[in-house]
């Protein structure tokens, strides 16, 4: 579960005060939630949520559009949590691996992959899933197309795989020189990135053939788009020959329409592990991006960039170390104090709204009725076709004698409710739920079983009660007497 560990000092909070959600796994098991502030003029990172879900090391994680987080590793468990809240929703138990990576595509879905050499499709919400299965190998990283229609995957089999999202089946298979660790579509999705070791090579759409491979100095751990034709990627340190420590790492961006270096940002981590891109935390509808690394040192640092062309500006804004060891990154989309505030208010009209809905009023009667079987299945009750409405009920009489009107189980409450269940109409009085509702169907059904018994139980009677002749025992003489007129009238008729 989730529990919150540290709390930020109250402070006093402008209008335009915007807020993000940083989100890092660690190898301790740990997830990491940060929240960063701007007042006064000055940037904050205070811990907002800590939790330990997860039973191995963390090895990715993602957020969507609207606040959902799942993280994936070593478990071979997704978990989801809600970011509003900062509480587990819940597991998804699908991989037989190591899950290696999770991507949200909007606010539909979410992609995952694993190790045991599959693709899993999950539907947000109702969490239904769909396996892609192709690899001979684990899978590294998926890659979802702007228009979510396609999908792309490289994994230690030496090869890249297409998906056809629409019709859940594999589109293209090619092969790779080497495994290649990531895969990443541009913004515009008119090319894609995949990295092999110390090369990446950029590939066309149209054809899907590579347009250039660009070498790299280190080996690459993260990359990601800035702009539609220019990426930014880091890795590990230089190794000096004579010493035993590791170089600082790099964070280079290169523009992908020539495999040009544009600009370079010296660090002071040794190993780059994740790096997350988003808009702008002052201005959103800008085209400035913020830039979130994390190191395993346990650094994080947060750039301003501005790119164009061939002229890219970075200025560090935040670094804080953690302590602790991390693997992976995940950051939400910036939005002001005002826009948070009036979601909130928007929300809860929206549940007065639907509370309203519910409440059915005393004169006009619902049409038609929802009856609740399971907590995740509804079934609805439309109106029969006959001249008359037949509503079902259950009348609760209530002894003036017993304490706070508690329901008196008498025999009186029992003959009264049976009276009005054999009547032609019925009508509601108890509370609109699934449970008197239900209860009601089944006592009528029960009442009309028992009804059926005892006719059968019962001699068959010929003709109506006026038709019906009663019948009299008479006695032995009155029987002998009749039985002599009955001999002496045959006699008179034979002499006859």
């Amino acid at each position: 579960m989730c529990k919150k560990t540290m709390k930020g000092k109250a402070l006093h909070i402008n209008k335009h005060m915007a807020s993000m959600e940083v989100v890092v796994g660690t190898y301790e098991e740990v997830l990491v939630g940060l929240h960063l502030r701007k007042v006064d003029d000055v940037y904050t990172l205070t811990e907002s949520f800590t939790d330990k879900s997860n039973i191995g090391s963390i090895k990715c994680v993602a957020i969507s559009q609207h606040g959902l987080l799942a993280s994936g590793g070593s478990d071979e468990i997704i978990h989801i949590f809600n970011l509003e809240n900062h509480r587990l929703v819940g597991t998804l138990t699908h991989h037989s691996g190591t899950v290696t990576n999770v991507a949200f595509y909007r606010k539909s879905a979410l992609f995952s992959t694993s190790e045991d050499g599959t693709l899993c499709a999950w539907r947000v919400g109702s969490w239904e899933h769909r396996t892609f299965k192709g690899h001979k190998g684990p899978v590294n990283c998926v890659a979802v197309h702007p228009s979510g229609k396609l999908a792309l995957t490289v994994g230690q089999d030496r090869s890249l795989r297409t998906w056809n999202l629409v019709d859940g089946r594999p589109a293209f298979v090619s092969n790779i020189k080497e495994p290649a660790d990531h895969v990443v579509w541009s913004p515009d999705g008119q090319h894609y990135l995949v990295v092999t070791g110390k090369r990446m090579d950029v590939y066309s759409v149209e054809d899907g053939q590579i347009l250039r491979s660009i070498p790299t100095e280190h080996k690459v751990n993260r990359i990601v788009f800035i702009t539609d034709n220019m990426v930014v990627f880091g890795g590990e340190g230089k190794i000096r020959r004579d010493a035993e420590e590791k170089e600082k790492a790099i964070l280079f961006f290169v523009d992908v329409t020539d495999g040009t270096e544009v600009h370079r940002v010296k660090t002071q981590s040794t190993r780059i592990r994740d790096m997350a891109v988003c808009q702008s935390h002052e201005e959103p509808e800008s085209t400035d991006k913020w830039l979130t690394t994390v190191a395993s040192e346990g650094d994080i640092n947060i750039y301003r960039v501005n790119a164009s062309q061939k002229k890219v500006e970075t200025d560090l804004i935040l670094s804080r170390n953690i302590t602790l060891r991390l693997t992976c990154v995940a950051v939400s989309s910036p939005k002001s104090q005002e826009s948070d505030a009036a979601g909130k208010i928007s929300r809860r009209q929206k549940r007065k709204q639907a509370a309203i809905k519910k409440e059915p009023d005393s004169d006009d009667e619902p049409s038609p009725k929802v009856v609740k079987k399971n907590p995740t299945t509804t079934v609805k009750s439309t109106p029969t076709p006959k001249p008359k409405k037949l509503q079902v009920a259950i009348e609760q009489e209530t002894d003036s004698s017993e304490p706070n009107g508690e329901v008196s189980p008498s025999s009186s409450g029992r003959q009264l409710a049976k009276k009005k269940l054999t009547k032609k109409k019925f009508r509601v009085t108890a509370s609109a739920s699934s449970g008197p509702l239900l209860i009601a169907v089944r006592e009528q059904q029960s009442m009309k079983t028992k009804s059926k018994k005892k006719k059968l139980e019962s001699p068959p009677t010929t003709g109506t009660k006026k038709t019906q002749k009663k019948v009299r025992i008479a006695e032995p003489a009155q029987v002998e007497s009749k039985m002599k007129s009955k001999k002496k009238k045959q006699k008179i008729k034979s002499h006859a």
